[in-house]
Formats: C-alpha cells, structure tokens, sequence
C-alpha cells in the first residue's frame, strides 16, 4: 500500500504524519524502507518542536528576567549611594541629591557639577548603575508632596520605582555680608548662621578667611550667630569662606563688591541697624503661610537716599552650590514688601527645618545702587505644626527601558 504525508495541528504544534494512500489496487513495496522513512520523518518533526519549545523557553527567560531584576537594580543603586561616604562624613547619597536639586532649581547652574539641570556626578552614578539606554526619574518627598529633581528622556515602556527613607546631614553656614558692595578702605561686617541638620545650631568657634587670612568671629547679640569683621586693608572684592565648628565643620562662601557710599556708610549701618525685621511667627507647618515685616523708616528717613525696593527671599537649610557665593536654594518665590510687609507661602514640598529670610533693601546714594541686608530665621514644620528633630525624607529612582517593557 502507498502512502502519502498529512499534516494536522495539536493545539500550537504541527504534526506530520502518513497517510495510507488508496489507489483502488495493492501496490507492493519494500516494507523495511518504508518503515525506515517513516521514521526518519516523525524524529525529524519530533527534534524540530523540542527546539521550538526550547528557544521560545530560553527567550522568555531573557525577556522576563531584566523586567524582574530592574527593580532591584534601582533599589541596588540606592542602597550604595545611601551608603558610601562623600569623604566629608555625609552620606554620598546627601551629597548629590543638593547637588541635584541646585542643577534643576538654580537660576544659573554650576558649569562643573551640572549639564544644565542635570546633576553631572549624580547622573554618573545612575548611569553606571542602570542598564545602558534606561531613562530615569529622580524625586525627593518630604512625606506631604514630592519634588521633583531630574527627568531624563524617557523611553516608552515598562517601569520600576524603588525609594529609600533617609534623615540627611546637610551642614551650611550661612554668610552675609551688611552691603553687598562697600568702598575702598572700609572695614566689613559679616554674619554667619550655623545649621546643622537643618537646625541652627551651637558652634565652638567660626571665622572668615579673606585673601588667605582667617579671620575669627565673635559671638552675636542673636543667639547661636556669629558676626566677624574683615579690616578695611581687604582686596577690593572677593570672597570670603566661613568655616564653623560644631559636631562638624559647616562651610559657607559669600562675596562682596566694591562701590561707594556716597560718605554715609556709618549712616547706613546706624539705619540699618535700626531697621527691624522679624516674622510674624517662628514656625510655619508645610503648606501654610506666615508674614514678614520690617520697619524700613530709619532707611526711608536718610537724606539723599532713595529705597528702590524692599524684598525677602527665603532659603532653604541647604549648602550652597559649590564655590558658588549666593547660591544657596530659593524656597519659593521672593516677596516683594509693600509698606514694609509681605507673606510666604511654604510649598508642599518643602525641606524641613531652619530657614533664613534674608531681607534686601535696595538703595540709590549718588551715583551707586546697592543692597542692605538683614536676616532672621524661620522653622518649617510638619503639617501638624511641630517641627522634626529628624527629618522624614524618601528619595525615589523610577527607571524605564523601552526594551524590558
């Protein structure tokens, strides 16, 4: 009997088998051969579907397993960060989300720790981490609203997130000078704010160092501040570097211009002096507002002076941008006074702790424009109104690749 090949189909596998051919007559053959064909035949589609199942099986196991690792891939990177030291005793980790955050935020982002708004070093790490083409996400929560710090292009596809609670350890002191410019041959008055861990916080000892020479500081009528005075034999602008010694050594940068005071000056330190300025609470939960005031007549009263403007700006308890005098992190918008008096709102993403409002009146002697200055502190607390001893943060890496999607 001749025989011919069929083909049916078992769920996704095809089966090829033989058919005895009907031809109306019997035809004789070698049945050895043809067994032997047939078999050869069956074994043929028999190791091809094994194959088939194989490859399919190991392909799925690479597509799966990147989707299931890239979670821990990211909580991974975290975890090192978090863990390894910026040579200074603060968390690498700490040290770079500033260093993120001033890139996004800052009017004009350091050229050697930012590619625009993206933190270099940060973006180093992460994509030494990541697989090569994810896109990433970095945000910092406070436990009521989260910031975002840095998107990078991203890629369509699925994606993983994992974030890491932390208490960060951002040291600053922050420096200000009475003027932001001064004449030639006139001593300087500078102040200098210790926070620790986003508090104010006692200090053995701080100075300035000017040109090469420190200068030491003397303890303020303000508890817990420093003022330092620089001698009128100074270059005629530069800056100046705070160093405070706590539990650990706060830097600071601030800078001072040359200009003139039209032969006031002591004048205008006695005004502003006299020119109070404080909030009108010490604390304000996230979300909340509190006023500022200030008693800018002894200013207004000068003769052959005009105030241009009064305004606040609040910042955060951050350091500033590396070698960056200035540039410590804005918390919202400035506040323009109006008849000495202005209000801020604390965003909803706020960092917790001490805040200094720095007060700028701007005023015209002569032919010179410049600022005064004045500072107070405010603490931003939880919504419940008490401010935290330690901080609640969560940073959070959300990663995507098109390919594990």
């Amino acid at each position: 009997m001749a025989r011919r090949l069929g083909l049916t189909r078992q769920g996704s596998v095809k089966v090829l088998y033989l058919l005895p051919q009907s031809t109306g007559s019997l035809e004789r053959e070698d049945s050895a051969t043809l067994y032997v064909l047939e078999a050869i035949i069956i074994s043929m589609v028999l190791l091809g579907a094994a194959y088939a199942v194989s490859t399919l099986q190991e392909s799925s196991r690479e597509n799966v397993r990147p989707r299931a690792e890239l979670g821990r891939v990211v909580e991974d990177a975290l975890i090192v960060l978090s863990g390894l030291d910026d040579g200074n005793g603060t968390s690498l980790l700490d040290h770079l989300l500033v260093q993120a955050m001033h890139c996004a935020y800052d009017a004009a982002p350091s050229p050697i720790d930012c590619q625009g708004a993206r933190s270099r070093n940060l973006s180093i790490k992460l994509d030494h981490y990541l697989p090569m083409g994810a896109g990433y996400a970095i945000a910092l929560s406070n436990g009521v609203a989260s910031r975002e710090i840095y998107v990078s292009p991203l890629p369509e596809g699925e994606a993983v997130s994992a974030s890491r609670g932390f208490q960060p350890e951002w040291n600053t002191s922050f420096v200000f000078t009475e003027f932001s410019c001064y004449p030639a041959a006139t001593e300087i008055n500078a102040t200098i704010i210790p926070i620790d861990r986003a508090r104010v916080s006692w200090a053995r000892w701080a100075n300035l160092t000017l040109a090469g020479a420190e200068y030491e500081g003397k303890r303020a009528h303000t508890p817990l501040w420093w003022n330092v005075t620089l001698p009128a034999a100074r270059p005629s602008a530069d800056l100046l570097r705070a160093n405070t010694t706590g539990n650990a050594t706060f830097p600071g940068l601030a800078s001072y211009a040359e200009c003139g005071h039209g032969g006031r000056t002591m004048e205008l330190r006695e005004a502003l002096a006299a020119a109070r300025f404080s909030p009108g609470a010490p604390t304000v939960p996230v979300s909340g507002t509190v006023g500022f005031k200030a008693n800018l007549q002894p200013i207004l009263d000068l003769p052959g002076t005009t105030v241009n403007e009064a305004t606040v700006t609040v910042y955060a308890p951050l350091p500033p941008a590396s070698n960056m005098p200035g540039s410590w992190l804005r918390a919202g918008d400035t506040i323009a006074l109006t008849n000495g008096e202005g209000t801020w709102s604390a965003p909803p993403h706020s960092l917790y702790g001490t805040h200094v409002a720095l007060l700028r009146v701007s005023v015209t002697v002569g032919s010179d424009t410049f600022e005064l200055r004045r500072a107070t502190t405010i603490d931003l607390a939880l919504p419940t109104g008490e401010v935290p001893i330690h901080a609640p943060y969560r940073a959070t890496v959300r990663a995507w690749l098109a390919d594990w999607g």
